[in-house]
């Protein structure tokens, strides 16, 4: 059975508003171009791919009356694991906002659809919510790392948790590469090890307006990482509860895109839309 998400979640969708921001800044093509191969693909669709076609059996046409219809032919029968999908709604939209810059999102015939789809599903966002949200840009935490120094975003981005695991493995002073299947067994471990302590530490990486900087401070800190290090086993791994993990740490929704330009010029985006729950 799929269940929707709690609906009193829905939060304003920012990053139409973001992408629109950092092309006024820093684009060079044609805002409109930047959707060309994104409509054309959704328009001629392509093969659902194996996991989104796992989940697609447990749409429940009662619950889910949108999305059955998304995911089901002109009989009514739904689709699977390599037959084609098309998000032609999707292209409508994405050649609106393409044409008409992101104001066609975020008012408009596209934000009242949106809200009402939102309100009748329990959620509280409105128009006003949408019209006046805004883009903040912030300046990168700046942190000593060896002779280097770190440029690394804020929360609520997870550049402290890089910061940490770079901290404990600094550490051990390793001043060459690994070299034995020994010693290249002990640094893989210890990695390993200090990762599962950064996961266990990504939900205090919030948005700073929440009150959370104080903690996403003290983990870029190197006493912390000391700290951290003490607790890493040479010989063995722990249970979850050792590096606080739950069950439901890591999202199966986030989506991370890195990209050089070849005048030096690097962009990072990180999509999240979470997932569903199936029982």
């Amino acid at each position: 059975m799929l269940f929707p998400g709690d609906s009193k979640w829905i939060g304003v969708p920012g990053e139409i508003r973001g992408y629109e921001k950092a092309h006024k800044l820093y684009g060079k093509l044609p805002w409109a171009a930047l959707f060309e191969p994104t409509i054309k693909l959704a328009r001629e669709g392509f093969p659902i791919p194996r996991v989104q076609g796992l989940f697609i059996p447990y749409i429940d046409k009662n619950q889910t009356r949108s999305l059955w219809e998304v995911y089901s032919d002109k009989n009514g029968n739904l689709l699977k694991t390599g037959d084609i999908i098309k998000f032609e709604k999707l292209a409508d939209t994405l050649e609106l906002i393409a044409n008409n810059g992101a104001d066609a999102f975020y008012t408009g015939q596209i934000a009242e659809d949106l809200v009402r789809d939102v309100q009748e599903a329990g959620g509280d966002v409105t128009l006003q919510d949408l019209a006046s949200y805004n883009v903040s840009v912030t300046d990168p935490w700046v942190v000593p790392m060896g002779e280097y120094q770190m440029y690394i975003p804020p929360p609520p981005s997870g550049g402290a948790l890089l910061t940490l695991v770079l901290n404990i493995m600094k550490g051990y002073q390793m001043n060459s590469a690994p070299q034995s299947v020994e010693q290249k067994t002990q640094f893989y471990h210890r990695y390993v090890e200090a990762f599962k302590f950064a996961n266990g530490l990504k939900k205090h990486i919030r948005d700073p307006h929440l009150k959370s900087e104080k903690m996403t401070k003290n983990i870029v800190e190197s006493s912390f990482a000391n700290h951290i290090r003490t607790l890493i086993s040479s010989n063995r791994t722990h249970n979850s509860q050792y590096y606080n993990l739950t069950p439901y740490m890591d999202s199966l929704g986030t989506t991370h895109v890195s990209v050089l330009g070849e005048d030096g010029s690097a962009v990072a985006v990180t999509s999240t839309i979470n997932h569903m729950l199936v029982s």
